[in-house]
């Protein structure tokens, strides 16, 4: 099964695959959501400050954000770790915990950490993908960012439009 899935992604073409991975990254940030409700009600609160300028968050939250954290958290790391010869399955969780280390704002969203660490590694998964394709170097961070872009989109529209 899981080697038709892998088939499945290799064969898609970029578009769709950022499309994919979009709404994988959607789908699990709701189940997420769903069972941190679930189990603790306190887990979901946002206690950090309501961003009053929407267009500077928006702007930082799907811009800057996505390039940064694409290059600080997915490039860097990952091609550093190819070029160290490790396996891809050891490069995509070391590169999740990266990036959920990345997002751990405070220990009492231990969740947060799990959940970002595995977000970071489907996000990983993906990069290597388009990395092991012609012209994968150049495209790979891309699709990264645009994957990035559109989940934070996503995340924005139900933070302050709904």
């Amino acid at each position: 099964m899981i080697r038709k899935i892998d088939y499945f992604f290799r064969k898609t073409k970029f578009f769709r695959l950022g499309l994919c991975f979009i709404f994988i990254s959607i789908f699990f940030s709701i189940v997420y959501a769903y069972l941190t409700n679930l189990f603790d009600n306190s887990v979901s609160v946002n206690s950090s400050k309501i961003e009053q300028n929407y267009f500077f968050y928006l702007l930082k939250s799907a811009v800057f954000a996505p390039i940064i954290e694409t290059v600080l958290f997915q490039f860097l790391p990952i091609e550093l770790l190819r070029f160290l010869k490790f396996k891809s399955r050891y490069t995509i969780i070391i590169v999740g915990l990266f990036f959920g280390l990345a997002h751990f704002f405070n220990a009492f969203l231990l969740v947060d950490l799990i959940f970002f660490s595995c977000l970071g590694s489907i996000w990983c998964y993906a990069y290597l993908i388009i990395r092991s394709r012609d012209n994968g170097l150049y495209l790979s961070p891309l699709l990264m960012v645009l994957i990035h872009l559109g989940y934070n989109l996503f995340v924005f529209t139900l933070k302050y439009l709904f």
